[in-house]
């Protein structure tokens, strides 16, 4: 069984596990959301949360009691990094959690006109 753990900013307190994927939220022009926040941490493995980032403003989820609804958050964004760890793993089902996390981090782009730690 694999576990690839995408966690979104929650006050943050999922960032404090290194091993978790931390998800930050970008808006629909690219830039990161203003309520999207980071964090760096007194430790030397993966210090600086979030690990990336994906679409968080503006989505269109699913409706308590049914219908839908424009949303903002980390934890919109967070399903979409999910959903693009299944693609590798299609592919090489042997993928560790490992493999997935380095896939995924290696087909982000930096956001430019920002601070590292914005």
């Amino acid at each position: 069984m694999k576990f690839l753990v995408c966690t979104a900013e929650y006050q943050q307190v999922t960032w404090y596990y290194p091993e978790s994927l931390g998800i930050g939220a970008i808006d629909q022009t690219g830039h990161t959301a203003t309520f999207s926040g980071s964090e760096h941490f007194a430790r030397k493995v993966d210090p600086d949360k979030p690990d990336c980032v994906a679409a968080g403003v503006g989505i269109i989820s699913a409706k308590p009691g049914g219908g839908y609804q424009e949303m903002d958050g980390t934890s919109m964004a967070t399903p979409h990094v999910a959903g693009i760890a299944a693609l590798p793993l299609q592919a090489k089902p042997s993928a560790t959690a490992t493999d997935l996390q380095h896939a995924i981090l290696l087909s982000c782009k930096p956001i430019t006109g920002e601070p590292p730690l914005r």
